[in-house]
């Protein structure tokens, strides 16, 4: 049975895989949590809309209970967003800040926010904002919820910070300027931008609120992070699974300088030129037409632009492909929910252009979500419009132990094309991976016909794009990649034989899967924990990317996450191995250094970590033979400084 707090239940819906997504997060809540149809509704409608919400900001809320009632307030989300702004008349020459369509809120609360943003904006100094100073803006604000009616103060510092970074983001020449997805805020301000204290009763359950949702990122006024992050900790006790983090914020203009908080994106000059074309197009409209012709001549006249495919760029919903010269030669629709992933690093690369043997001789394999929301691989010759085939990306693995994991709910990590054989035509390779439990699968896709002719079943996530490299010198190459292992609870590196791979990697009685043999490995490496990682206990721990070197094989491994002052870094080693996959060296990141000099000045770790300790790191790597776990010889391995 959940465990219950006060007079409301909270679900242990966290108890899932590590580094879970919202969407996953949802998926798995929504499953767990039997509803009445009149509430889960409404549930999916909301949280659905928190997952595609860009742009916009989370207020983390307690609403305060029917009159008479003798629970206390429960804790939820509002999301706000600005739908438009634009300049007003104002015969002061001061800068003049003002908000609409906010009757959802205490309006005498609004003014402060105003007053708050007139004090940012007007000072000097600040470049971004010196070109809002003596300008007069109204913003208008909505509200996701028809029914909200927020009193108190602590939605100042959101909406002031929401309102903030648009205002920056209009007037920045080539900067883009919004708030991250997942990111939830709450606190006061003061008339000069500072950040207020929110009410102390109230803060357990706005982190509980923040907690039992989606979100990634909790800001809260500085001052209150400790606050925040015991309540934190006792919620993780009991879900440990379950990864927030609490930022604390000064003031407005601290919001803006959080990269948790909010992202800044780089335009082209092209792009900005087009903007400002489009905001004055009745002076330039002679210039267009006339460029129009010019443009229609040269299409006719010039010889065609080349066809030759050398990288793809994710935008909104939209995968384009450009050849050398960033010419658009493909344009495909593939969903904006694989867009986000990509973007934001949690995918790696679910697009190739295999050199066929075929008349048009380059290809184009891409993913996408179908209108049922799954997710299909499709490939067309570059250069046409006729589609080639189309698969869907749902394999049906069997876990007798573990039927939660038996739902056929994959996305596309990667996908790689290469010529490993030797024949005309690469071969296609991708990853498959599992939301939000397990599976990853290994695949090789018929360049022809999308059937699928061999599949490696892992009992975890692979996280590390694939990469192909003649470990052993046969002249028949090897397929690397990596990520994490459920069955033995460990960053893995993984090589096989890309002639031969059918089957499934090393798995507990728990984790195997049925109808499966254990399939052949060139190499199969269990990671151990930094001496590091083991004090601090910090979770996250894979094999993020391998790197193919002369000599070898350079592996990133994510050691755990570590945040500092609000800042979150990744803890990572690179280690660095022969071309027999034997370890060679190893070297830590600065983030690795600075936490175990923390972990030192605390008294948890003896010393930082020298030489040795990480020598004995190398030893403790430990390879697959078939049928148990080994060492690797010791022989030619050092240990470098951190990077």
């Amino acid at each position: 049975m959940p465990p219950t707090d006060g007079s409301h239940t909270l679900v242990p819906v966290f108890d899932m895989p590590k580094r879970s997504t919202r969407a996953e997060i949802t998926r798995t809540f929504l499953d767990n949590v039997d509803l009445p149809p009149r509430v889960r509704g409404p549930l999916l409608s909301a949280l659905r809309d928190l997952h595609d919400y860009d742009g916009g900001v989370n207020l983390p809320v307690v609403e305060t209970p029917v009159q008479g009632s003798k629970t206390d307030g429960i804790g939820s989300l509002i999301q706000l967003r600005i739908v438009q702004e634009r300049e007003y008349d104002d015969s002061s020459s001061s800068t003049s800040i003002r908000i609409a369509g906010v009757d959802f809120f205490g309006k005498r609360h609004i003014g402060t926010i105003e007053q708050a943003l007139h004090t940012v904006l007007s000072r000097q100094g600040r470049d971004e904002d010196a070109s809002l100073h003596g300008t007069s803006q109204e913003v208008t604000v909505t509200c996701q919820r028809d029914d909200a009616l927020i009193n108190g103060t602590s939605f100042q510092l959101g909406l002031g910070g929401l309102v903030l970074s648009r205002l920056v983001s209009r007037e920045m020449k080539r900067v883009r300027v919004r708030m991250t997805h997942g990111v939830g805020i709450t606190g006061g301000l003061s008339p000069d931008g500072a950040a207020t204290q929110v009410d102390s009763h109230t803060l357990d359950t706005k982190v509980e609120a923040a907690f039992f949702s989606p979100l990634r990122t909790l800001a809260v006024p500085y001052g209150q992070e400790s606050a925040a992050a015991e309540m934190l900790h006792r919620l993780q006790a009991r879900f440990p699974n379950r990864d927030l983090h609490v930022v604390g914020v000064r003031s407005l203009p601290d919001i803006l300088d959080r990269r948790r908080l909010t992202q800044r994106t780089e335009i082209s000059r092209v792009q900005h030129a087009t903007s400002q074309a489009r905001a004055n197009w009745g002076v330039l409209a002679g210039v267009a037409l006339v460029s129009a012709l010019i443009a229609v001549l040269a299409y006719v006249l010039l010889p065609p632009q080349d066809q030759t495919p050398v990288r793809g760029r994710y935008s909104g919903s939209v995968l384009t492909v450009e050849n050398r010269a960033g010419q658009v030669i493909e344009e495909v629709e593939v969903g904006s929910g694989i867009v986000r992933k990509v973007r934001a690093q949690r995918r790696a690369r679910p697009h190739a252009f295999p050199q066929t043997s075929g008349e048009h001789g380059v290809g184009f394999v891409w993913a996408a979500r179908d209108s049922s929301g799954g997710e299909v691989i499709r490939s067309r010759p570059i250069g046409t419009d006729q589609q080639q085939w189309e698969i869907p990306v749902a394999p049906q693995v069997q876990f007798p132990q573990k039927p939660f994991a038996n739902e056929p709910t994959y996305g596309v990590e990667d996908i790689y094309a290469a010529n490993t054989d030797g024949e005309p035509g690469d071969e296609i390779y991708a990853l498959f991976c599992h939301s939000p439990y397990f599976p990853a699968l290994l695949v090789e896709i018929d360049a022809q016909t999308g059937d699928i002719l061999q599949a490696y079943v892992h009992p975890g996530h692979l996280t590390a794009r694939i990469r192909h490299v003649d470990l052993d010198g046969n002249n028949q190459p090897e397929l690397v990649t990596g990520g994490y292992s459920n069955a033995f609870d460990g960053p893995v590196v993984i090589a096989l034989n890309a002639e031969d791979f059918n089957g499934h990697g090393p798995v507990t009685a728990a984790y195997t899967p049925a109808e499966t043999v254990p399939a052949q490995h060139y190499k199969y490496l269990l990671l151990p924990s930094s001496p590091v990682q083991r004090v601090a206990g910090k979770t996250n721990r894979l094999v993020r990317s391998t790197r193919i070197l002369e000599d070898g094989v350079r592996v990133q491994v994510e050691d755990g996450t570590w945040g500092e002052d609000g800042l979150v870094s990744e803890i990572e080693l690179f280690v660095r191995f022969d071309s027999q996959l034997n370890p060679v060296s190893v070297v830590p990141n600065s983030q690795h250094e600075r936490l175990a000099q923390e972990l030192v000045a605390e008294g948890r770790l003896d010393a930082v970590p020298g030489p040795q300790a990480f020598r004995t790191y190398l030893n403790e790597i430990k390879y697959w033979d078939g049928t148990s776990w080994k060492h690797a010889p010791s022989d030619g391995m050092h240990v470098e400084e951190s990077n």
